[in-house]
């Protein structure tokens, strides 16, 4: 009897080929998945690996003081009077810049990027500057003494009317800068103060007043701000007073901390929060930088 030929299973070569086809794909979509997370892991350590430096401020630092000014004060102030100001001052305060690249290509035209500045200006010893008198004004316009207890509002007068000595502490940086820098910049700030102060110069002062940047839920308290800049929550913390108030049409930088994502299904706005604290309240907070924010 003969014996029928072989034929061979279509369908199964078929699914062995499907299966192969499979096989690849999923080997494939692994490999795009590693190499994601080495990207991922790459852009972190960079982020984390940047080095940030800080000095005097020079004149070529002009523009980024001035650049800086402009989102704490987006109107109201003459800031190129005011960054004028603070670079006819370099010996006290300080910018934060990433030095640039010494390799072999690197020129002497590299330009530093400055990503923050803190200093102080004695407002009462500067008070034939116009662009003082400007800022004096323009956070007097913004007062409203209902937000604030009668105390602090008292307080609040003598500074706007010359009655008090104030230096003002500008603390302003990039958002992409870490909080862990703070605490070198007050203790080179008020070491700075201090050796100002040993060769009479006018940098002894009644109080601090700080202008910080800040948000709030929409319909939330002003007395619950969420701050851009992390240690100034502790200033705000210790003031002897202090008001808000809210920028409205203009433009503002939005900080990514842990707290605004955890309140980013509402809508937040930009505040500005001023206030008044003492210098015994600067050197006080200087150690407690360190501990919440030193790595």
């Amino acid at each position: 009897m003969a014996t029928a030929p072989e034929v061979e299973d279509e369908h199964s070569e078929s699914e062995e080929d499907s299966s192969e086809e499979e096989e690849e794909e999923e080997e494939e979509e692994e490999e795009e998945e590693e190499e994601e997370e080495e990207d991922q892991q790459m852009s972190t350590n960079e982020i984390v690996n940047i080095d940030f430096e800080a000095r005097s401020p020079e004149e070529a630092d002009y523009a980024s003081i001035q650049r800086l000014l402009k989102q704490l004060l987006p109107s109201g102030v003459n800031l190129t009077d005011m960054t004028d100001l603070i670079l006819s001052q370099s010996y006290v305060g300080a910018v934060v810049f990433q030095p640039t690249d010494d390799g072999p290509e690197a020129t002497e035209d590299d330009e530093e990027d400055i990503f923050g500045v803190t200093t102080m200006v004695n407002l009462t010893a500067r008070a034939d500057r116009s662009s003082v008198v400007e800022l004096i004004k323009f956070l007097r316009d913004k007062f409203d003494p209902k937000d604030t207890t009668v105390q602090e509002g008292a307080k609040l007068e003598k500074f706007f009317q010359g009655a008090m000595n104030v230096g003002w502490i500008v603390n302003e940086r990039f958002i992409n800068l870490p909080s862990q820098i703070a605490p070198n910049l007050f203790e080179s700030l008020r070491n700075d103060i201090e050796d100002a102060v040993k060769k009479t110069m006018p940098y002894k002062v009644d109080a601090y007043l700080l202008i910080a940047k800040a948000h709030v839920s929409k319909g939330g308290s002003a007395q619950n701000p969420i701050f851009v800049n992390d240690e100034e929550e502790l200033f705000f913390q210790n003031s002897i007073a202090s008001y808000s108030f809210r920028l409205a049409n203009e433009a503002d930088s939005v900080v990514a901390t842990s707290e605004w994502k955890n309140k980013k299904d509402k809508e937040l706005y930009p505040i500005r929060v001023v206030m008044l604290i003492e210098p015994a309240v600067l050197n006080r907070e200087i150690a407690n930088f360190r501990a919440l924010f030193t790595v």
